[in-house]
C-alpha cells in the first residue's frame, strides 16, 4: 500500500489565527484535537469571554474556534443554560468549505461572535471523508506551511 504524505494543518489554522488577531481577537495558538476515529483537527481559544458578545452564546462559558478536515470550520460552545441541570454542548457551522483564505474565516467568525451574522447550529454535512486521499486538499494546506 502506498503511504501518501497529510500535510499537518497547523499552518494553515495558524494563518486564520493571525487574521483573528489582525481582527483585534485574542486567541491562542493552534492546538491539535484528539478525535476517535482520527481525523486532523485543530482548536484556537477566544482568551476573552467578552469577545462572543452576541445573544446566540449568552449561555456559553466556553467557546472555541475548531477546523476538522471532513467539516472544516465550526464554533464548539459548551452552554450551561439558566434552569437545565447540566452542560449542553452546540457546534455552530461556519460553512465556507474545507480550506478557504484565512482572511475570509476570519472575517465570518468575528461577524457571528459579535452578532453582525448568525450561524446554523450543528457542524454541517461532511464535505470528505477523513481516510480518502485528496491531492486538492492536501495542497492547499501545503501553501500554508511556515517558512
Amino acid at each position: 500500500m502506498i503511504q501518501q504524505e497529510r500535510i499537518d494543518p497547523r499552518g494553515y489554522v495558524e494563518a486564520v489565527a493571525g487574521a483573528l488577531r489582525a481582527l483585534d481577537a485574542d486567541v491562542s495558538n493552534p492546538r491539535p484535537v484528539k478525535l476517535d476515529p482520527p481525523i486532523r483537527a485543530m482548536r484556537l481559544w477566544p482568551s476573552r469571554s467578552d469577545y462572543w458578545d452576541n445573544e446566540e452564546f449568552e449561555d456559553a462559558f466556553q467557546l472555541t474556534i475548531e477546523w476538522d478536515e471532513e467539516y472544516g470550520w465550526h464554533l464548539y460552545a459548551i452552554e450551561e443554560p439558566g434552569a437545565v441541570r447540566g452542560m449542553v454542548h452546540v457546534h455552530y457551522e461556519v460553512g465556507l468549505g474545507l480550506v478557504p483564505e484565512p482572511d475570509l474565516v476570519a472575517r465570518r467568525i468575528q461577524e457571528a461572535l459579535t452578532g453582525e451574522s448568525n450561524l446554523f447550529t450543528g457542524r454541517g454535512r461532511r464535505l470528505r471523508e477523513a481516510a480518502t486521499h485528496d491531492p486538492e486538499l492536501e495542497a492547499r494546506l501545503a501553501s500554508h506551511l511556515p517558512s
